[in-house]
């Protein structure tokens, strides 16, 4: 079984700042089996030329909504604060994990370290192309609050804080099924995390300097267990 949700519609999508609602589905063997209704979408700028659209891409800092899906329920959040509705997998809310938000007001430091990120490994005209594009655009007030959720090896969600600035490390949140917090864990800002097992978290790991991607693993002590 799986867990989706679509993309805005033509009629929705405008010059400059929006974010369109969008259908979220539960579907199995690549078939969708119920419509749950919408969510808001991804934040995204439209590009227009003499006031004429001519495309659009995900807004530098926007929010979107994020998914995981256990193995008899599934969470759901639209990252504007930090809330996550739990569904039971026939799609009924069945509770919810909310947290105080941080001050998550958009700061220079943030808008340069996702510009950065951006024009990691590119060419130096690919480089100005993209800086020129961000001068452009109406960047966000306020970051997400959070950005990507997974479910480790124990069925524990796992929900990372949006990366902040330079900072060397990123945190994540973990939480039992039931939406009770279990423990923070603060892993570097540079991996992007794709699994997390007993013992262990797997991840791509960017190199800032080099920027030649890695695949690494970590050790993972969890509390009650000897190492």
């Amino acid at each position: 079984m799986f867990v989706h949700y679509g993309y805005e519609a033509g009629k929705d999508m405008k010059p400059g700042v929006f974010r369109a609602n969008v259908a979220i589905w539960t579907g199995k063997d690549s078939l969708v089996t119920q419509l749950l209704g919408e969510i808001p979408g991804s934040e995204r700028w439209g590009q227009s030329v003499n006031g004429v659209l001519r495309g659009t891409r995900p807004l530098p800092l926007g929010k979107q909504s994020v998914i995981a899906i256990g193995e008899d329920r599934f969470f759901v959040g639209t990252a504007d604060t930090y809330e996550i509705i739990i569904r039971d997998l026939a799609g009924r809310q069945i509770g919810t994990i909310r947290k105080p938000s941080a001050n998550l007001a958009t700061t220079k430091a943030d808008v340069e370290f996702v510009l950065q990120r951006e024009q990691a490994g590119q060419s130096e005209a690919a480089q100005k192309r993209i800086a020129d594009s961000y001068a452009t655009m109406e960047l966000p007030k306020t970051i997400p609050a959070y950005t990507k959720m997974l479910i480790d090896s124990e069925g524990l969600l796992w929900v990372q804080d949006y990366p902040r600035g330079k900072s060397a490390v990123s945190r994540w949140s973990v939480f039992s099924p039931a939406g009770a917090q279990r423990a923070e864990v603060l892993l570097p800002a540079n991996l992007d995390l794709y699994e997390v097992g007993p013992d262990y978290v797997l991840g791509r790991y960017i190199d800032p300097d080099e920027q030649i991607p890695q695949i690494r693993t970590y050790h993972l002590r969890r509390a009650g267990r000897r190492p």
